[in-house]
């Protein structure tokens, strides 16, 4: 608990408290109890689940925008960047996905759920040559691929060897029309439209067509880059987010071109 409440970062969900009680069965258990993200998980917004109806219809149909997606992007990536290369003793997350991110009134993302978080010695870390903190990248890298292609990478589509990395590997950078979710692409802003800024309005309308193409090419691109299976091959998280801003940079130059 204490080494918990060491760590701060905006983009990690604060840990308000923890707690040990018995179940209605009287089981017991510990909990972790974290701030209160009234946006709820990224999950909840890439596959709305359907509604008690049980007639497909999404309860909330929630699109996030391109920008939106980026913007979240990064803010998860500035995570276990932090976690990685800014604390005393590095940590892995170890749990990286869509239920694990939570969203704040702002639309921005913190990461959550430290219970499989490993805590790594600094002659542990050196000796490992940081193999654990590439399972991280690789994590992101498909979580990233899952935000801008809308498909889970355990979607019975993935067999054989297929796999979520492969789907958009094979179709960069020509087809990549064929694997992004088509959600977003179509413009939908969803019934949280209001969510986004006047800003982003502004850069969403004026942002030229080739540059959005380049823009989601370049996302899909570090994605698997991130995810390849070789982990000394993988992106270090802290240039990751060098190139992640870099996309969000040439998007708001192409705006006010």
């Amino acid at each position: 608990m204490s080494v918990y409440k060491e760590l701060w970062h905006r983009n990690l969900v604060k840990l308000s408290t923890a707690c040990s009680s018995v179940d209605f069965q009287g089981n017991e258990f510990k909990a972790l109890v974290y701030e209160f993200m009234p946006k709820g998980s990224l999950e909840s917004w890439l596959h709305p689940f359907p509604n008690a109806l049980g007639n497909g219809v999404e309860d909330d149909l929630r699109i996030l925008s391109f920008l939106q997606r980026v913007n979240i992007s990064i803010d998860v990536a500035s995570a276990p960047e932090y976690l990685h290369h800014h604390c005393q003793t590095p940590i892995v997350q170890h749990d990286l996905k869509p239920n694990n991110v939570l969203l704040d009134n702002d639309m921005t993302a913190h990461v959550s759920d430290f219970g499989a978080t490993i805590y790594l010695s600094f002659v542990e870390y050196a000796m490992r040559d940081k193999v654990s903190t590439y399972g991280d990248i690789y994590s992101y890298g498909i979580l990233l691929l899952e935000m801008f292609t809308g498909k889970r990478p355990t979607a019975e589509m993935f067999n054989d060897g297929l796999g979520l990395h492969n789907f958009v590997f094979t179709a960069l950078p020509e087809r990549i029309s064929e694997v992004v979710d088509p959600l977003f692409v179509a413009g939908g802003g969803g019934e949280e439209e209001e969510e986004i800024t006047n800003e982003d309005i502004y850069i969403l309308a004026d942002i030229k067509k080739d540059q959005l193409q380049d823009s989601l090419t370049e996302m899909l691109r570090i994605g698997v880059a991130s995810s390849v299976e070789s982990h000394r091959e993988r992106r270090k998280l802290c240039d990751v987010l060098k190139e992640l801003q870099l996309v969000r940079g040439l998007l708001l130059v192409s705006a006010i071109k």
